[in-house]
């Protein structure tokens, strides 16, 4: 279906096949949504596969499997994903976002997140933080809340605030707040800024400036 398609009431649907744009008004369920430009939903979206080249608005709660967006993602209230998550751009949800996999090449707001693996290229922003297996912060990329995983890597020039992991690599010249890890690894130019306790190993370049002495502990705080 080409051009545009507007729906007066909560809408029921299997594939949902727009080249332009897509209006849902009220709550609406289907399997497959496949629009070229604008995805805009009134109230909650219960899916399977979302794949769109621009903008998706979504009011409510989302729930499904997979989302692909080109462009931008606004959810306003909590998404729930049981796979993907791949925006090429923006994704801003108002509250909780949980997946699978998350890739974002732009940035990505939420008030938490829960996911196995989780790769930011961008600007990362949560209230109470990322919760992972893997994290993969990109070079000079941003994160503002704390982040908690088994595997966290930090790339080159980024800025972080608050990492809590296993194994922590931080790469050059980047800027971090608290580290706490088991295995620690620091490359040379970073700035570490806070409190740095490991319980195993600790790797560390040369020119690498510590507000505070590094710590070794027994066992780490729970957080």
């Amino acid at each position: 279906m080409g051009g545009s398609f507007n729906s007066t009431g909560p809408l029921e649907f299997n594939d949902l096949d727009v080249g332009g744009s897509v209006q849902l008004n009220g709550d609406s369920s289907g399997k497959r949504i496949d629009v070229g430009g604008v995805l805009k939903v009134s109230g909650s979206l219960q899916f399977e596969d979302i794949d769109v080249g621009g903008i998706v608005n979504i009011e409510g709660d989302a729930t499904g499997e997979d989302i692909d967006i080109g462009g931008m993602l606004n959810v306003g209230g909590n998404l729930n994903l049981a796979d993907r998550l791949e925006v090429g751009g923006k994704c801003r949800v108002e509250q909780a976002l949980k997946a699978a996999r998350i890739e974002v090449g732009g940035s990505l707001q939420a008030r938490e997140i829960k996911v196995q693996d989780i790769d930011i290229g961008g600007a990362l922003a949560t209230q109470k933080g990322v919760r992972a297996e893997s994290i993969s912060i990109g070079d000079r990329a941003r994160a503002k809340g704390p982040l908690f995983g088994d595997s966290i890597r930090v790339g080159e020039r980024a800025i972080v605030e608050a990492l809590y992991g296993k194994s922590v690599v931080i790469e050059e010249d980047s800027k971090a707040g608290i580290v706490h890890g088991e295995n620690v690894r620091i490359e040379s130019g970073c700035r570490i800024l806070g409190e740095v306790l490991y319980s195993g190993s600790f790797d560390v370049d040369e020119d690498v400036s510590f507000a505070i002495e590094p710590k070794k502990v027994s066992s780490l705080p729970t957080v």
